[in-house]
């Protein structure tokens, strides 16, 4: 899992790692928010849960990731952030504590 990093508004950019754990990250579309402070935040998951890291030096490096989903939750989908004042963020995402299907599943309602 990782971020495009770009100094030029996008003209280029370089790829920087932020989750190195082994494993294909599941998140096609991770919630990415920056704070009042400039501090970057990756919000995604994995299959084991949702997670963030934060990087305070534009996207050079960034933190361990951090999981925020509850253990008993065994499907995630549609995470995404939103960071406001210095070190605040709220992180949302659709899930179910059902490991037979996930949240997309509709049960007739």
């Amino acid at each position: 899992m990782g971020v495009g990093v770009s100094n030029d508004y996008g003209a280029s950019y370089h790829f920087v790692e932020v989750d190195k754990k082994p494993g294909a990250c599941t998140d096609p579309d991770p919630g990415l928010s920056v704070d009042t402070n400039g501090t970057a935040y990756l919000a995604y998951h994995r299959d084991d849960g949702v997670y963030y890291s934060f990087s305070t030096d534009k996207g050079a490096t960034w933190s361990a990731p951090v999981q925020v989903s509850p253990p008993a939750q065994k499907s995630f989908v549609h995470v995404d952030s939103i960071a406001g004042d210095a070190g605040r963020l709220a992180i949302v995402w659709r899930g179910t504590s059902d490991s037979a299907k996930g949240p997309d599943v509709a049960d007739g309602w």
